[in-house]
């Protein structure tokens, strides 16, 4: 009976929901890739019990969508903060070692300065939790409450986030905290595709293999339809995600092998799949490395029908190493192992020595040397390197009860004194007195010792320190400390002191060998919050390495939504061909 009340009661509160019109909208048609994301933010609106159209797997086309183009911006302080929670989580580590609390609260902190990549760390370690206990920490964080995971991806899918439609796919297929579905989950995920969640895109696809329709079994998740599988995976393929490039690479050669074309061109279906599984190594796929280790090894037809030793070691060592640490890059791997016909460089075969040459490099933010610092320590305007001018701590506690020295003018925190006595040690500046903005008189702070004349050097070599002229204090030399590159510390990177000067468009050739980085400067494009101009952020990953008359790489061959002559490539290092590292 009290059953059939609660059913009754929930049925009343739907039927009210649904008269409610345009608060319940959201729920009225399917939504799809295109709907306006406001409905998801409408009163009462659930994401998680969204309409959606039944997933179609014999669907006759997919247009490819790229996740950057439609989620928010990574603002770099909240890059910071998740990417030193990835270092103090990194596979470098010891499972002791890794702090995950920690890391739990720094990808929060972030996630709430509108970072999705730290929200997704942190929803998926609060579904399932992770870490140990150990000697270095208690380092372990179990798994969270349900409904407040749930409705943190709901908060992403209503940013437009598409792996946030992926996870609610995943959470419909496990029923976690949710009634549970595979019909839900499917359409979901169909869904997040065509959002451009290359996770969801490759999922999909790899459920696409089967060649005819007569093969399909019923309710078993496997399909006919390998013309939008190869649509789906060309669409990871190109936004980076390793798997999708490993299955692509894979699917070709597979093809090529056993062509339905009698006709096609085999030798550059084979370059093809070389490329792609070859990219899909520097994406981070070790079963790429693997792949390429077996065909180099064994002479398979996808390399030519030649063995060849040397190549296969250093595929076979990049598995190693990838299998160890998940989270390595190479996207200059070109420098230490190009394709054929291309010569390989002289290795030492030590195992750091490839792994470090083929990593991106980023700018490591360092203080800047300024022109004080280059004074010869006897100048007065002299400041020690790694130090820059700031203000004591206790300086307004100092000087705010009163004036120290007849004739002092305050002016909040900084004090300017026509007193030629100076009250404190530290840096002055001289300025003009008898206008609303006083000119200023010393190109550099000046440093005085306490009770020192505050004076300036005449022409003729004598002192000027009287009327007309006040003095601004500025404070002391204080060490500073650069905001550390923790993926350089957890060896993700390289750091490097200084990028180079030299830019190419995208359409021209290399005017240098060396590690170029693509950058999209116009404020207006999509694509300009995920390739932009910062040293921090991710545009290390689609660094290449170029030598000096060849193409620039072409991100929109790629299939990038973007013209190669609206991407600028920056010269990040010069280097040649090898180790040099």
């Amino acid at each position: 009976m009290h059953a059939l009340i609660r059913t009754l009661f929930i049925h009343l509160l739907l039927l009210l929901a649904c008269s409610s019109g345009h608060a319940m909208s959201a729920y009225k048609t399917p939504f799809t890739a295109q709907s306006d994301l406001a409905l998801l933010s409408e009163k009462g609106v659930l994401p998680r019990n969204i309409n959606l159209k039944t997933f179609d797997p014999h669907r006759a086309e997919f247009v490819c969508a790229h996740a950057a183009t439609k989620a928010p911006a990574l603002k770099p302080e909240a890059q910071a903060l998740f990417e030193e929670g990835m270092a103090l989580t990194s596979p470098a580590l010891w499972p002791n070692e890794r702090n995950w609390p920690r890391a739990m609260a720094l990808w929060s902190k972030a996630a709430e300065q509108g970072h999705w990549k730290a929200a997704l760390m942190w929803i998926q370690t609060a579904r399932t939790g992770n870490g140990v206990n150990g000697p270095k920490g208690q380092f372990q964080v179990q798994p969270q409450d349900r409904e407040l995971v749930v409705s943190r991806v709901e908060y992403l899918m209503r940013q437009g986030v598409a792996d946030g439609f992926y996870l609610m796919g995943v959470f419909h297929e496990e029923g976690y905290g949710v009634k549970p579905s595979v019909d839900r989950a499917w359409a979901f995920w169909e869904l997040a595709a065509d959002m451009g969640s290359a996770r969801a895109q490759t999922k999909i696809a790899l459920s696409l293999r089967l060649g005819y329709r007569d093969m399909e079994k019923p309710n078993i998740a496997e399909w006919s339809n390998r013309k939008v599988m190869f649509q789906l995976l060309e669409c990871g393929y190109a936004q980076g995600y390793a798997q999708a490039a490993f299955e692509l690479g894979g699917a070709i050669d597979r093809a090529t092998e056993q062509p339905d074309d009698a006709n096609i061109d085999k030798e550059a279906q084979f370059a093809r799949a070389r490329q792609v599984l070859h990219d899909a190594v520097k994406f981070g796929s070790e079963a790429a490395a693997g792949y390429l280790f077996s065909a180099f090894d064994g002479g398979e037809p996808l390399v030519g029908s030649i063995k060849d030793p040397t190549r296969a070691e250093r595929y076979f060592t990049l598995s190693k190493a990838l299998f160890n640490n998940p989270d390595l890059r190479f996207p200059n791997l070109d420098k230490v192992l190009p394709l054929p016909p291309a010569k390989l460089p002289v290795w030492d075969g030590q195992r750091d020595s490839l792994i470090n040459a083929a990593k991106g490099v980023r700018e490591t933010p360092t203080q800047k040397p300024s022109a004080a610092n280059a004074l010869p320590p006897e100048h007065p305007a002299h400041v020690p390197a790694g130090h820059a001018i700031a203000l004591p701590a206790d300086h307004g506690t100092r000087g705010t009860a009163a004036a120290p020295l007849a004739g002092t003018v305050w002016n909040g925190q900084a004090a300017r004194y026509v007193h030629p006595a100076a009250p404190w040690a530290g840096y002055y500046t001289a300025h003009q007195q008898g206008t609303q903005q006083s000119t200023q008189r010393t190109a550099l702070p000046l440093y005085f010792a306490q009770g020192q004349t505050l004076a300036l050097r005449d022409g003729a070599g004598g002192l000027d320190s009287g009327a007309g002229i006040e003095w601004v204090y500025h404070g002391v030399a204080t060490p500073v400390t650069a905001a550390p590159d923790w993926l350089a510390r957890a060896g993700t990177l390289r750091a490097i002191a200084q990028a180079g000067s030299a830019g190419c468009k995208g359409n021209a050739l290399c005017p240098a060998t060396g590690i170029w980085q693509p950058h999209v400067l116009a404020p207006d494009h999509p694509l300009h919050p995920w390739l932009g101009s910062t040293a921090g952020g991710e545009g290390w990953k689609w660094q290449a390495f170029v030598a000096q008359g060849q193409a620039m790489p072409s991100l929109q061959a790629l299939g990038w939504p973007v013209e190669d002559a609206q991407v600028d490539w920056r010269l990040m290092q010069t280097t040649e061909v090898g180790f040099d590292v």
